[in-house]
């Protein structure tokens, strides 16, 4: 019988090689398609650390189990004449059959469509200090753009020999529409195939769902993977009262089984932190 680590491994390990792109291609950086695999034998990921960290973990675990590619460097800093950090390159790769070099940019993101009083539609985060629009800027004007700063052209010149490289990036992520909207959000950069979900807020759950129902809630570190059924047996199922009492201190991501996709049950005071 496989470990829970084991588990939650091999089900992200599937996921970030599967699962469609949140973005597609923007000016700054294309969405790169990769051919990946899941290493047949592999160390265990590390789920007690970040996410960001555990994601840039999982996706360098199938780089290097492809044959296609060379991993040059991974969190590659870059930092001025002072000293200061400037950024950070999240993966080098060089693809061997053509010889071109890749600065890969990775993120993983879940926004939720929020449509307010005026009609103006917003894309926050799990914690709305986040928010799409914004995000998307920072990663067209500065994450996308380091290989351009002169910094960085010097030390991949120096470190590894590199005049020429092509910045891409790839976005996982799930777009989440509010439960009882009729209609699908675009918002910008974001592809009309991608993954989608639902969200509700508390005081909204009888609208949508049986008061007695059980819930399966699924892991913050799991949040972009599919489930199969020997996830859904791992995951852990909770009554109502109990989902409600956690989405009141946090979102919380839980299985729709009968829509089979996952859903957020946020505060009912969710956007006032924003």
């Amino acid at each position: 019988m496989k470990s829970i680590e084991s588990l939650y491994t091999e089900a992200l390990l599937r996921s970030l090689r599967d699962a469609p792109l949140l973005v597609g291609n923007l000016p700054e950086a294309p969405a790169r398609e990769l051919v990946l695999e899941v290493p047949s034998q592999g160390e265990l990921l590390n789920f007690e650390q970040k996410l960001g960290h555990l994601y840039e973990d999982a996706l360098e675990a199938l780089i290097r189990g492809s044959d296609r590619y060379e991993l040059l460097a991974k969190n590659l800093q870059v930092e001025g004449s002072d000293g200061r950090t400037l950024g950070e390159l999240d993966f080098l790769l060089k693809e061997l059959s053509s010889g071109e070099v890749w600065h890969l940019e990775l993120a993983v993101k879940f926004y939720l469509s929020v449509e307010d009083e005026n009609g103006r539609i917003r894309f926050p985060g799990p914690d709305p200090r986040d928010n799409w629009i914004n995000k998307l800027q920072k990663m067209r004007s500065r994450q996308l753009r380091i290989c351009e700063r002169p910094e960085t052209q010097g030390l991949l010149f120096d470190r590894f020999g590199i005049r020429k490289l092509t910045t891409c990036q790839r976005i996982y992520g799930i777009l989440f529409d509010w439960m009882g909207s009729g209609c699908e959000s675009s918002p910008p950069a974001v592809r009309r195939n991608c993954r989608r979900g639902r969200w509700l807020r508390v005081k909204e759950w009888e609208d949508f769902y049986a008061a007695d129902a059980a819930v399966r809630i699924v892991p913050k570190c799991l949040w972009p993977v599919v489930p199969d059924e020997a996830l859904l047996a791992a995951w852990e199922t909770v009554d109502v009262e109990e989902l409600k009492r956690q989405a009141s201190e946090r979102c919380v991501m839980f299985w729709d089984e009968v829509k089979g996709e996952v859903a957020f049950l946020v505060a009912d005071t969710w956007l006032a932190e924003s």
